[in-house]
């Protein structure tokens, strides 16, 4: 687990995350709305460098496909999210814990644009299966 950024520590061993706009105070040995926030004694990032989803696609699958028709793209995505509506398409694949998750991939998020162009093929990587702010 990774020290988290953007939480604020209170008396009492309770933390505050500034992620996102539900500033969830979190008691000691538990977690956010979003499942990827953990107190303990300080708030830490569960799930950082830990993807619940990476697909070569064509980019035209995306919002992206005026760019680069023709191109492949790499999206990626983690758990968590602040949202947590259960008609979300991919809510099995976000919506739980690492704990939880079966098939997790692990790497560091800032070899993801290297990653993608090198191991892949694909012109870009992206962030792409929900939208939301974590780690």
């Amino acid at each position: 687990m990774r020290k988290a950024s953007c939480y604020i520590k209170y008396y009492g061993g309770r933390v505050q995350c500034t992620l996102h706009s539900h500033n969830c105070i979190i008691n000691d040995d538990a977690r956010n709305i979003c499942n990827v926030r953990e107190n303990t004694r300080g708030a830490h990032a569960e799930s950082y460098g830990l993807f619940s989803a990476i697909h070569l696609d064509p980019v035209e699958k995306k919002p992206l496909y005026h760019f680069y028709p023709g191109q492949m793209i790499l999206p990626v995505d983690s758990l968590g999210g602040n949202l947590s509506c259960s008609s979300c398409q991919n809510y099995e694949i976000f919506y739980v814990t690492v704990d939880q998750h079966l098939a997790l991939h692990s790497f560091e998020p800032e070899k993801h644009g290297f990653l993608s162009r090198t191991q892949s093929g694909a012109l870009y990587g992206i962030y792409g299966y929900h939208t939301k702010i974590i780690n």
